[in-house]
């Protein structure tokens, strides 16, 4: 009976004709990844451009006018279209301290951090 088996199990491995098996990568298993890489990336490029066409960011930021004398003095402020206040500064125009106090206000561990904080806070 085992004999038989054992016959059995060789037809069948004769039937199914073994091949070797290489771990390495072949040159044709290299062009299939960098092809796939390839339509990877340039699925990803699409895929910005379509959304920043149907979800563009605003790029036209509306400030206050702001009305001026001769001498360069504000005479009189008017609200944006959306009642919001915004005036055009450079930062050299914003004094050191007003900046270091609104950094503190928003982001109280901005010197200790890299770059994102990473407690979420």
């Amino acid at each position: 009976m085992q004999i038989l088996k054992d016959k059995y199990l060789l037809s069948r491995l004769k039937q199914l004709r073994w091949k070797k098996v290489s771990l390495l990568p072949t040159r044709k298993g290299f062009f299939k990844f960098l092809r796939r890489l390839g339509i990877g990336l340039l699925s990803l490029i699409l895929l910005f451009f379509i959304l920043n066409f149907i979800f563009p960011l605003p790029d036209d930021i509306k400030y206050s006018t702001i009305v001026t004398d001769n001498k360069g003095e504000v005479v009189n402020a008017y609200l944006t279209s959306d009642q919001k206040w915004r005036m055009k500064t450079e930062l050299d125009e914003i004094s050191p301290l007003l900046q270091k106090t609104i950094v503190a206000k928003e982001d109280k561990h901005f010197y200790r951090h890299p770059g994102e904080p990473t407690c979420g806070c």
